[in-house]
């Protein structure tokens, strides 16, 4: 199975299709313009991430279906270690929010600049070193053990064609 993208020769003409297909940004449609253009980025990461994954599974010599059931499998046993993750520097950027606001609340800007923003700057830090709290308590050892199974589950899979 041959995926064909636009070749590096086409894509200066594909940018120029665009640009002259792009709705006009003085006529308001400015944000809609905006939201196309990221929709497409988009479309435009996803093939290129499909490509990446045909070609290297083609390297690879492995069944392209395969592989990606294999890293459909790792996406999966990753959710959780990653959820955590994401939950614990959540709480992180709230505290940090919260320690901003109240700074804001309790030091004037034009009077007490400097204590604005030192009060500002500890709540950074504190912020940083909550976000490093977290990476440190990522379960190194169930991340290897998806890794792993990843590995073993492309080794498993069938030559590609």
């Amino acid at each position: 199975m041959t995926i064909r993208f636009l070749t590096p020769r086409a894509l200066p003409f594909a940018a120029i299709l665009l640009l002259f297909a792009a709705p006009s940004l003085a006529d308001g449609t400015s944000a809609l313009c905006r939201d196309d253009a990221r929709k497409e980025r988009l479309l435009c990461k996803m093939e290129c991430v499909e490509a990446y994954h045909v070609a290297k599974d083609d390297c690879r010599d492995v069944d392209h279906g395969c592989a990606e059931a294999c890293r459909a499998a790792r996406r999966v046993c990753l959710d959780l270690p990653l959820d955590r993750l994401a939950a614990c520097r959540d709480s992180c950027k709230e505290t940090k929010d919260a320690a901003i606001a109240a700074c804001r609340e309790t030091y004037d800007a034009d009077s007490q600049a400097v204590a604005l923003d030192e009060c500002i700057d500890d709540a950074q830090v504190a912020s940083f070193i909550c976000r490093d709290e977290c990476r440190e308590a990522v379960d190194r050892d169930e991340v290897r053990t998806c890794r792993k199974a990843y590995r073993t589950c492309i080794r498993t899979c069938p030559k590609g064609d």
